[in-house]
């Protein structure tokens, strides 16, 4: 009997880790969930605008309704995934699995205390203030129901606690709640509400300001790409290269192992070492995140160049061609309806599940000007020029040696998703990786995924940091 070729047990094998961990996402809480809590709370600031037209434009007269009822859901998602947690935990017989069990079953509960925080806020400001108890702790019940319930004697630790536990909207309600039962001026409230609201209301028109733009032009660019299709004046051309399929996979495979290895060795070697350098834990983990994606940049490179750069250092083509901008542009202004369209479908496919990236809320909370540069240096420059040299240089180039370059771009693009790792992301990065590799099919200029990807980073994370003003 013949033996399986090393290369296709090695790539098996690979992709299997990989799909692992991608369908172990599903039942994971959504990133996508927590950042419209946080579009959601940037907007509550927009009611103190309650005299200025434009209130009326951006958010509904029910909005706090709205945002209440959507807390209830998320509120009783987590409380159902700690249950089902507990559950697991009380079975368990391995000592690491049931510390880890722990471990995420007191995460899952502050962040249900966190939730139920809001949530009895929320249905304080319609007017139940007595549904607000069963969502509070006993030590936020001592705070905030003296505050909603019967006119009662606040607690002297309240001022603290709410500044403690409470930030934006939230804080400032409980705050003003707090003046009034004490007989104290609401002027200095009022102030900082309304220097808060203009705050947000900037923000909020620079998201959304941004979006819009950028879509409807985004979809005159896909209507001039089919127009041009139909009219037969648009083709997809095989992609040839001056390597084998069994050299790309190689290479695709080599850097899926370091991506996985890497991690595994620097995160318990480099963390210790770190963070005595760095206290700040935020600057700590952004210089753990730019070193380890450092490292497995270093194996897929030292990978392309053993197997294929050293033979040919022209065959990945860049080129700053004037010709190519309008590429760039259109490429990433189609993007944004294309990926907001995949995203609003996968968010009825996976729920509330589906896990997420964990940058995406370091960005939102990082405060720090030097963590904001270490994350956008991660995010807008490493990534996108290393993953388009790989995917698109390599991965799709390569499976046009066995496949049209329609199938190549589907199959490259999946890949795409799947590797973040994150069935709430799969469906909108795996358009966004067609996208990228049409993109370059069509100019035969590696630079110009590498440009799209970039800026398509740089904004989202421009829109994150305007998220994070919801605190």
């Amino acid at each position: 009997m013949q033996r399986p070729p090393w290369l296709a047990v090695w790539t098996t094998l690979i992709a299997s880790v990989v799909l692992v961990s991608l369908l172990s996402t599903w039942v994971a809480p959504a990133r996508q969930a927590a950042l419209d809590q946080t579009a959601q709370d940037l907007q509550l600031k927009l009611l103190w605008l309650e005299d200025e037209p434009i209130q009326e434009a951006l958010i509904p007269p029910d909005f706090v309704i709205i945002t209440r009822d959507q807390y209830q859901t998320a509120y009783e998602t987590v409380q159902q995934q700690r249950l089902d947690l507990e559950k697991k935990r009380t079975t368990a017989t391995d000592k690491d699995l049931k510390a880890q069990l722990t471990r995420q079953s007191t995460e899952l509960q502050e962040q249900q205390q966190a939730l139920g925080i809001k949530l009895g806020i929320l249905w304080a400001e319609t007017k139940q203030p007595a549904k607000s108890l069963k969502f509070w702790s006993p030590q936020a019940q001592n705070v905030l129901g003296k505050l909603y319930g019967p006119p009662q004697r606040p607690d002297p630790t309240s001022e603290r606690w709410i500044k403690q536990n409470l930030t934006g909207w939230y804080q400032l309600e409980a705050l003003e709640q707090l003046d009034q039962r004490q007989g104290r001026s609401l002027a200095a409230i009022q102030l900082l509400k309304k220097s808060q609201s203009e705050d947000a209301l900037n923000r909020w028109l620079g998201i959304l300001g941004t979006r819009l733009v950028t879509g409807l032009l985004g979809l005159l660019v896909l209507g001039r790409e089919l127009a041009l299709w139909i009219q037969r004046k648009r083709t997809l051309t095989t992609q040839t290269v001056p390597w084998s399929i069994e050299d790309g996979i190689w290479v695709f495979s080599a850097w899926l192992t370091g991506f996985f290895v890497v991690p595994f060795v620097a995160f318990p070697v480099l963390r210790p070492l770190i963070e005595v350098q760095f206290p700040a834990p935020e600057v700590a983990l952004a210089v753990l995140v730019i070193l380890v994606k450092s490292g497995d940049i270093a194996v897929g490179m030292g990978a392309l160049w053993y197997r294929i750069l050293r033979f040919n250092l022209t065959t990945l083509p860049l080129h700053l061609r004037v010709k190519d901008l309008p590429w760039v542009l259109g490429g990433y202004v189609a993007s944004v309806p294309l990926v907001t369209i995949a995203a609003l479908i996968s968010q009825q496919l996976v729920g509330t599940g589906g896990g997420g990236n964990q940058l995406l809320t370091s960005i939102m909370e990082s405060k720090d000007l030097l963590t904001q540069g270490l994350l956008l240096f991660t995010v807008v420059i490493l990534a996108p020029v290393f993953e388009e040299i790989l995917f698109r240089g390599v991965l799709f180039s390569s499976l046009t040696k066995i496949m049209s370059s329609f199938n190549a771009m589907i199959f490259s693009g999946f890949v795409f998703g799947a590797i973040h790792m994150s069935m709430a992301e799969l469906l909108p990065l795996w358009v966004l990786g067609i996208l990228l590799a049409y993109c370059y099919a069509q100019t035969r200029n590696l630079l110009v995924p590498i440009l799209i990807h970039l800026i398509f980073n740089a904004l989202s994370f421009w829109g994150l940091l305007l998220l994070g003003g919801a605190n």
